[in-house]
């Protein structure tokens, strides 16, 4: 990636494409969009980290099209849309790891692991680290409740409830 062609306007074109298609699907209900929709904004973000790796915008867009991809998996079940969905993720975890999505990014990886494809050990490895890097994190709790859901599972128990959702009102 050190020697690709730079390129801002059209990565910052592309990205403000991409917003503009997603924000267009967002809205339409008649008819639903479909996978192919999808993946169209899939390309457009994935381009402005091609176009410009430089461009401050790459990992809004990296972690976008990743949201995107998972959408498809859930909606195809091609498990091509997951993985490709985990592998924008580690792009932005690798090239932009000053990104403030870096755990967002690492977060979608657990979730996808564990809700999407249902491999709870996968899941436990990337949400056990996701607290060691971000233990601070607003969403630390709700990545610890997921583990004991996990947890649960795996042992046919029921999970304990969150100390947020125990508290009284």
């Amino acid at each position: 990636m050190a020697f690709a062609a730079r390129n801002r306007a059209a990565a910052r074109q592309s990205l403000q494409q991409a917003q503009e298609l997603e924000a267009r699907l967002a809205g339409r209900d008649t008819p639903p969009p479909g996978v192919e929709d999808y993946l169209q904004a899939v390309r457009l973000y994935d381009a402005v980290p091609r176009l410009d790796p430089t461009y401050a915008g790459c990992d809004d867009a990296l972690y976008a099209a990743a949201r995107l991809c998972r959408d498809c998996f859930r909606l195809s079940g091609s498990r091509a849309h997951a993985d490709r969905a985990l592998s924008l993720a580690d792009w932005l975890l690798r090239e932009y790891p000053a990104s403030p999505l870096r755990d967002d990014a690492l977060r979608l990886k657990g979730e996808i692991y564990a809700d999407d494809l249902h491999d709870p050990g996968k899941a436990r490895e990337v949400l056990t680290e996701y607290l060691k890097r971000f233990p601070r994190s607003s969403s630390a709790r709700a990545v610890k409740d997921k583990l004991k859901a996990l947890d649960a599972v795996e042992t046919g128990t029921p999970p304990a409830a969150s100390t947020a959702a125990a508290a009284p009102a």
